[in-house]
């Protein structure tokens, strides 16, 4: 079986039992039997029986019970330490995990933006993954539109780093790089291992029951992490173009007349 840390009665006056963690029971009772005078006769468990596999759930060979696992129900918490932006197209994120498990990251847009194309901040749910811009399947992406930014996080406390250079469109039907000198907002999803490691356990008792998927984060811890990570802007790599027109003019012979254009703001020196 699987122990509810939360929902059992233990001894831990010495040691408490640690979520995902597995441990050998033993079992020991004693019955309350009496003699024909009515005094008590117990009948007590043997060490043999005590020390002998259980085997069966339902038809009990002996007192032990191994590789009995502590649930884990707790999604894993994520950290900030770092992001910045890194090129005109991609966004470079270092994030940690309190427990190993998966990092996933995307972009959104910010609510300012005029663009319906793309997902807004305030247009992420996490009630209805039919809807639009339900936040895990947004976050985690789509593999053919490449935009599937993640890394396993096999250490907790250890820095990780993705890097997002798409974004997905609100229909997931597409995606587009990301282009320069635009504000996006960087959202984060995680979950742990706890499905992996329980059903690839090489030990486990008899009434175990394999978790149904492993426990991901839920919408306020992605917001709160997004808010540590704030507005990113992509860089400008690319010099602006200018389009020179120079000519003397015909009332001066000691000057030069200038006209420019530029395809962005910035300073010209001649």
């Amino acid at each position: 079986e699987n122990v509810d840390p939360d929902l059992t009665v233990r001894d831990d006056e010495i040691a408490p039992l640690y979520q995902e963690s597995q441990y050998d029971v033993y079992c020991w009772a004693v019955d309350d039997a009496k003699d024909s005078n009515g005094l008590d006769r117990p009948n007590y468990m043997t060490p043999s029986y005590i020390a002998t596999d259980i085997a069966s759930a339902t038809s009990p060979q002996g007192g032990k019970t191994e590789g009995v696992w502590v649930a884990d129900q707790t999604p894993p918490a994520m950290l900030f330490i770092a992001a910045e932006a890194i090129a005109e197209d991609t966004i470079h994120l270092t994030l940690q995990l309190n427990e190993p498990g998966t990092l996933w990251c995307s972009a959104g847009l910010p609510d300012a933006s005029p663009s319906t194309t793309f997902c807004k901040l305030s247009e992420y749910q996490g009630e209805d993954p039919a809807e639009d811009c339900f936040f895990e399947t947004f976050v985690k992406g789509v593999a053919s539109k490449e935009t599937v930014f993640r890394v396993d996080a096999h250490h907790a406390f250890q820095d990780y780093v993705i890097e997002v250079n798409r974004i997905l469109t609100k229909d997931t039907a597409d995606s587009t790089a990301l282009p320069a000198q635009t504000d996006f907002e960087i959202l984060c999803f995680a979950e742990d291992d706890w499905a992996i490691e329980a059903a690839s356990a090489a030990v486990k008792s008899p009434n175990f029951a394999g978790p149904l998927r492993p426990n991901g984060v839920v919408i306020n811890q992605t917001m709160q992490l997004q808010g540590m990570i704030n507005l990113k802007t992509t860089l400008d790599q690319t010099p602006p173009l200018v389009t020179l027109g120079i000519s003397a003019p015909s009332n001066s012979e000691t000057s030069l007349e200038v006209v420019l254009t530029m395809d962005e703001a910035g300073i010209l020196h001649c």
